[in-house]
């Protein structure tokens, strides 16, 4: 069975800490990696939103937060 970006982007965010749009062209060929953090946000799970400036770009890196899922009220 084939992984989902979905799932590719969740693994790599437990595994490797953090995602930027350029990580997830390049390794998952997702092209949508906002669309994909707002689809794990609406499964529960707690993302940071971190924006970053570097050479005079700005772009933003995804992390989970500790790992946790958001607590169903």
């Amino acid at each position: 069975m084939s992984c989902t970006q979905k799932q590719l982007v969740l693994t790599h965010l437990r595994t490797r800490g953090s995602i930027t749009t350029l990580i997830a062209t390049k390794r998952y060929d997702c092209f949508r990696l906002s669309e994909r953090i707002r689809e794990l946000e609406r499964d529960g799970h707690l993302i940071n939103h971190t924006p970053v400036e570097k050479n005079g770009r700005r772009y933003m890196a995804y992390s989970l937060v500790d790992g946790k899922q958001a607590r169903a009220a």
